[in-house]
């Protein structure tokens, strides 16, 4: 089995946690079950929003079970074990961070850092610290998805992966068809809007007929975790339907948004458009969130690759939500609203924001719609440095 299929399982292994919030016992707990090979009582100890995240990639609960079944199946678990290398911390007021040693996996150990509720007996988190220890299998290195890329190589990638789809169109086939999306992809078209799975069934099942599906490179952007790329697509498509703005995310080198930019405005899926709320209360339902201090809540503000941009440091979702969690109670977050742009399937908001540092702070952000009611914040921006 492939080292990067067993590191998957060792997330499922990370929640093993027991009700009573013990940490030895949550450790002992779990590499009990998967040494008697109980998935099942594994699983019950994950929180149903669960990820693990590796330098490459994000698993959910659903892809740590079939790994999981995969591992106790093909292997002998009875050396894996888990075990604490320092201190807990807490996080706010109801967070465990936990590092962790992963043994029995393979030649060496590796080592995560597991975030768990110890109310609820879950681990809700689990993530790779040190990637530089999976980069030998391929997984990508410590930074490989903040490194500045330069115009050029961005437009390479962009026109790597435009080849990759034209192939993908061409054929019909699934397999390549789902390589080229994130989990989490989603496409606005002028008419519709499709989640992956529908997005992908629609193309398999395409009109036969031949089709010149060959797009152009016309714009690249930087946007930290991805690559912005705007291509026209052949005219044979409709003189209405010539540029699309995609998001290209680095670690998975997989498209995770795409929006048709060129439509006419009767012909774009009114549905679509309601998705995104009056800013009143897009503001309301943030600063909710901000003073509940909940880390679920606030977690759900952001997408994954969510990153802070401040005058002198990048924090990334996860630092982001322990900031705002362990602020003083008696901090009062306010939101002021200045203006808000449309760009393809992304809102850009400008607001003047209290409650995230000593002082008000004026901010760019950058907010997508993904299948979820509330649009989430892919990344904010100070801008009065």
């Amino acid at each position: 089995m492939e080292f990067s299929v067993l590191l998957f399982l060792v997330v499922g292994c990370l929640e093993s946690v027991t009700s009573s919030g013990n940490l030895d016992g949550v450790l002992s707990g779990f590499t009990t079950s998967i040494q008697a090979r109980n998935v099942e009582g594994a699983l019950k100890l994950l929180d149903d929003g669960f990820q693990f995240r590796t330098c490459a990639t994000t698993m959910n609960k659903g892809r740590i079970k079939s790994i999981l079944e995969e591992f106790v199946k093909k292997t002998n678990p009875s050396k894996f074990e888990l075990s604490p290398v320092g201190e807990e911390e807490t996080s706010g007021d109801r967070i465990w961070k936990v590092p962790i040693a992963i043994k029995g996996l393979g030649q060496s150990q590796l080592h995560a850092v597991l975030y768990m509720n110890p109310f609820r007996g879950q681990i809700f988190r689990a993530i790779v610290n040190n990637c530089k220890e999976v980069a030998p299998f391929g997984a990508g290195g410590e930074n490989s998805a903040k490194k500045p890329l330069s115009e050029e190589d961005m437009k390479k990638t962009a026109e790597t992966l435009v080849e990759k789809m034209d192939k993908a169109f061409t054929s019909r086939s699934l397999n390549l068809l789902k390589d080229l999306y994130t989990r989490e992809y989603s496409h606005d078209t002028c008419g519709n809007f499709f989640d992956r799975q529908k997005f992908i069934k629609a193309h398999s099942q395409a009109d036969p007929r031949p089709h010149n599906y060959k797009m152009k490179v016309d714009l690249v952007q930087d946007v930290g975790s991805a690559i912005r790329f705007v291509a026209s697509l052949d005219p044979s498509h409709g003189e209405n339907r010539t540029q699309i703005d995609y998001y290209l995310n680095k670690k998975e080198n997989k498209l995770e948004n795409g929006c048709v930019l060129t439509c006419a405005e009767n012909t774009r899926n009114p549905n679509y458009t309601k998705k995104f709320p009056g800013h009143d209360d897009f503001l309301s339902n943030l600063v909710e969130k901000l003073a509940s201090r909940d880390f679920y809540l606030i977690s759900d503000l952001f997408t994954p690759t969510f990153e802070l941009r401040t005058c002198d440091h990048v924090f990334n979702r996860d630092q982001t939500v322990d900031i705002i969690a362990s602020r003083e109670k008696e901090t009062k977050f306010t939101v002021l609203y200045k203006s808000e742009e449309r760009l393809g399937s992304t809102m850009q908001y400008k607001w003047q924001i209290t409650g995230l540092g000593p002082k008000e702070a004026d901010v760019v952000v950058y907010a997508r719609y993904q299948n979820k009611f509330w649009p989430q914040i892919s990344s904010m921006t100070v801008v009065s440095c």
